[in-house]
Protein backbone atom coordinates (compact mmCIF):
# COMPACT_ATOMS: atom_id res chain seq x y z
CA UNK A 1 0.00 0.00 0.00
CA UNK A 2 1.41 3.23 -0.85
CA UNK A 3 1.58 5.55 2.13
CA UNK A 4 -0.70 9.05 0.75
CA UNK A 5 -1.02 10.41 4.45
CA UNK A 6 1.69 11.26 6.46
CA UNK A 7 -0.63 10.72 10.26
CA UNK A 8 -0.02 7.78 11.46
CA UNK A 9 -2.74 7.16 13.42
CA UNK A 10 -4.80 8.19 10.10
CA UNK A 11 -3.35 5.27 8.20
CA UNK A 12 -4.49 3.08 10.99
CA UNK A 13 -7.91 4.25 10.68
CA UNK A 14 -7.84 3.30 7.24
CA UNK A 15 -6.43 0.05 8.23
CA UNK A 16 -9.09 -0.97 10.03
CA UNK A 17 -11.81 0.38 7.92
CA UNK A 18 -10.81 -1.59 4.61
CA UNK A 19 -10.03 -4.61 7.21
CA UNK A 20 -13.70 -4.52 8.78
CA UNK A 21 -15.60 -3.13 5.67
CA UNK A 22 -16.30 0.04 7.95
CA UNK A 23 -17.19 3.66 6.08
CA UNK A 24 -14.96 6.44 7.20
CA UNK A 25 -16.52 10.46 7.71
CA UNK A 26 -14.17 12.69 6.75
CA UNK A 27 -13.36 15.71 4.53
CA UNK A 28 -9.30 14.98 4.54
CA UNK A 29 -8.29 15.03 0.89
CA UNK A 30 -5.53 12.56 1.55
CA UNK A 31 -7.57 10.01 3.78
CA UNK A 32 -10.16 9.99 0.30
CA UNK A 33 -7.26 9.18 -1.98
CA UNK A 34 -7.20 5.63 -0.63
CA UNK A 35 -9.39 2.81 -1.77
CA UNK A 36 -12.12 3.28 1.25
CA UNK A 37 -15.30 3.71 1.81
CA UNK A 38 -16.03 7.43 2.91
CA UNK A 39 -18.75 9.85 3.70
CA UNK A 40 -17.72 13.90 3.44
CA UNK A 41 -19.42 17.06 3.35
Amino acid sequence: MKLLHRDPFDRLLICQAIEYDLTLLTVDDAILAYNVKTMSK
